[in-house]
């Protein structure tokens, strides 16, 4: 089986590489560097250690994707004909995407990859800066955009080649951090006569202009009271998913296509209410949460209105419908608010011609009815006592019991549905939540029959009634 050695060659000169490494380099088996711009390798020249770099690939590719890619397959290749040694800067596994790559594909191309260890970049910076990492450490490739750092812990951004690169990364951390914020760059650290650290404010990352290929960033813990709001994260980042480097499938969506999510995350709130999980309650709320700022997304995009917008209008509405919170009026009860907050909304846009203007036609059949029915009620078309909606509910199931035909049957089941919403109102009780427990309860009872089934070997379908309805009296017990 064929084999590549790989090796770091530390962070700064010979006299921060191993001891290991160094005699590997001298063992005379073909040496490949991913990159000579590295303060060892003049020194290794002088020793008369030679190599192959792959540095001309930066320039013939048009990104570090196809340069590692390119690498790996020309590593691959060249261990076919013998045992060959793969150097990098720093240690192996430390933001090193050609050994990530190597090692994944190992055992497809039925290649052993012995790593070997080594000191990292990531050493000498925690000394001249003072860091202890076991206090918390982010490290993030310089080389892809910065999405939500933990801004609670020291962040270090590696492999800042240029200043074209700092400039990205300085716009992304931007979208984190105060502009004025004060953060570190470095340069070769760790090595003697050449290690330069200078503390700039983050606005002024780019116009450094000694930047380099040893140069990194080392962002420092934001003081709690700088925390950005969570808020303008959730922003930050559904803009992010949108931008052209973003979420393929994040692009494509539009009010439409979201549609069908609106609806679900609603009901799995709802469903997550029902279980009394507070913890999924809260997780599920910020799914429903997530489509709203979505939808404001899509909308600053087509110059419509947005999430600034939104919250506007919800603020202004909540202080107008209630005066007496906000106003200097009074409400004596609940009911008195609602009957305002009618009132309040008559005068808020033209006048409907119709009282049920303005109730959604997507809401479910239940909900509908009920909307209906409170909007009738509010202009006096309603009964005085509860025995008139008791009455309807018995005459309308004897008019369904006395259709003739489908279309019959379906209209009066209608309205013997209509009537049975129209008594959930006097009995306070919402028809949707009764009867989505139902089912549930419902649901939870015939899973017993089908473990019955499943205890005694049987299928569903060989038990008789008899003995499903004697499990499901049982059930009920329970």
């Amino acid at each position: 089986m064929a084999n590549i050695t790989v090796v770091g060659l530390g962070p700064g000169g010979l006299g921060q590489m191993s001891l290991e490494t160094y005699e590997l380099l001298g063992s005379g088996k073909k040496i490949y560097l991913r990159t000579e711009i590295h303060p060892c390798v003049q020194e290794l020249k002088v020793r008369g250690i030679t190599y192959e770099s792959f540095d001309s690939l930066y320039e013939a590719e048009n990104t570090f994707d196809d340069v590692y890619s390119k690498i790996v397959e020309e590593l691959f290749q060249a261990a076919l004909g013998e045992e060959i040694i793969y150097a990098v800067p720093g240690n192996p596994r430390t933001a090193e995407k050609t050994v990530e790559i190597l090692v994944r594909e190992a055992d497809i191309r039925n290649v052993t990859i012995d790593i070997r260890n080594s000191m990292s970049f990531m050493d000498p910076l925690f000394n001249c800066l003072g860091i202890d990492p076991n206090n918390g450490l982010g490290i993030i490739d310089g080389s892809v955009s910065l999405v939500n750092p933990n801004y609670r812990v020291w962040n270090i951004v590696s492999q800042v080649y240029d200043q074209a690169m700092a400039s990205e990364r300085k716009l992304d951390l931007m979208n984190y951090y105060p502009d004025e914020f004060l953060i570190y760059v470095v340069s070769a650290a760790g090595i003697c006569g050449k290690e330069r650290i200078e503390k700039v404010p983050l606005f002024e990352l780019d116009r450094l202009d000694w930047i380099d290929h040893l140069t990194c960033l080392a962002i420092p813990p934001l003081p709690q009271e700088s925390y950005p709001p969570d808020w303008e994260k959730l922003l930050s980042i559904m803009d992010q998913l949108r931008g052209e480097s973003g979420c393929p499938w994040d692009r494509e969506q539009t009010h439409l296509s979201l549609r069908p999510y609106l609806i679900e995350e609603t009901y799995e709130v709802l469903e997550a209410l029902d279980e009394k999980d507070m913890y999924k309650f809260c997780e599920e709320l910020g799914d429903l949460l997530l489509q709203v700022v979505f939808h404001a997304q899509l909308a600053k995009e087509n110059s419509e209105f947005t999430i600034e917008d939104v919250i506007r209008a919800i603020v202004e509405k909540l202080i107008r419908r209630h005066p007496h919170v906000f106003a200097g009026t009074s409400a004596q009860d609940s009911k008195q608010v609602l009957v305002n907050w009618e009132k309040i909304k008559e005068t808020e846009s033209s006048r409907p011609e119709s009282i049920f203007d303005g109730i959604a036609k997507s809401l479910t059949a239940l909900m509908y009815a009920k909307k209906v029915q409170a909007k009738a009620s509010k202009v006096g078309f309603d009964w005085d006592t509860i025995d008139g909606p008791v009455q309807k509910v018995h005459e309308e199931l004897k008019e369904l019991l006395a259709a003739e035909n489908h279309s019959h049957r379906e209209e009066e089941l209608g309205d013997l549905l209509f009537a049975v919403v129209n008594l959930s109102r006097f009995i306070e009780v919402d028809p949707e939540v009764a009867l989505r427990q139902t089912v549930k309860k419902f649901i939870s009872r015939f899973h017993l029959i089908e473990q019955t089934a499943k205890k005694q070997d049987r299928e569903l379908g060989d038990l008789s009634l008899e003995e499903m309805d004697t499990i499901w009296e049982n059930a009920k017990k329970q």
